[in-house]
């Protein structure tokens, strides 16, 4: 707007829907929550209620548009993107 057709413009943004990340299995509010920068895996758990009794804090997966991520490529320090799907898995004992 500003390149000569209008002199100082003020624009305004109104965001319409939030980029989102889902996380399922034993955690303890599995579904859709907004994506925020520099999120980990950890602080995502965390924001869904963090681990169930039944969870495995190793078997973590992470689904995303190019590639799926399995329990040995998983840590919870690990950023996630919008659009992820975490799954926590559930343990034996």
């Amino acid at each position: 707007f500003a390149d000569g057709y209008l002199k100082k413009p003020i624009v305004t943004v109104d965001v319409e829907k939030f980029r989102l990340y889902y996380i399922r299995g034993e955690i303890g509010r599995p579904g859709g929550y907004r994506y925020v920068e520099g999120l980990s895996i950890e602080k995502a758990i965390a924001l869904a209620g963090g681990f169930t009794e039944r969870a495995s804090e190793t078997d973590i997966t992470l689904r995303r548009a190019d590639k799926t991520l399995g329990r040995r490529d998983v840590n919870l320090e690990l950023i996630i993107a919008p659009g992820d799907v975490i799954t926590v898995g559930s343990s034996f004992f």
